[in-house]
């Protein structure tokens, strides 16, 4: 199981920095990057994917708070669809909203390869 924490950067601009950390590593394995607030988490989770090396060959999930932020097929198949208010669909989710319910942390979790 990969769990990645994400810490943002407030920026005045259109665009975010984000420092991805994966935990429970050492030596602290890290990556920084500049992506737009426009794009939906999906798009998001295919940029980590690059910037990690990785293959997406694994589900994954973003976590904000309580709430979880997945592909519609995960959210089905682990049976979340009647709780909306804590599971929603990653392509219907900009950055900029996860950053901003991130604000009071600072940081929002993405977690890729869940015990697979």
């Amino acid at each position: 199981m990969s769990n990645v924490r994400v810490s943002k950067q407030a920026r005045a601009s259109a665009r975010v920095t984000l420092r991805i950390e994966l935990c429970d590593i050492e030596p602290l394995i890290w990556r920084r990057i500049v992506v737009p607030t426009s794009w939906p988490m999906s798009t998001l989770h295919h940029y980590v994917q690059r910037a990690m090396g990785w293959v997406d060959a694994h589900p994954h999930e973003f976590h904000v708070g309580e709430r979880m932020i997945a592909p519609g097929w995960w959210i089905k198949e682990a049976d979340l669809e009647e709780n909306v208010e804590s599971a929603r669909d990653e392509r219907r989710v900009r950055l900029a909203t996860v950053v901003s319910e991130a604000a009071s942390t600072g940081e929002f979790e993405y977690l890729y390869d869940m015990g697979g």
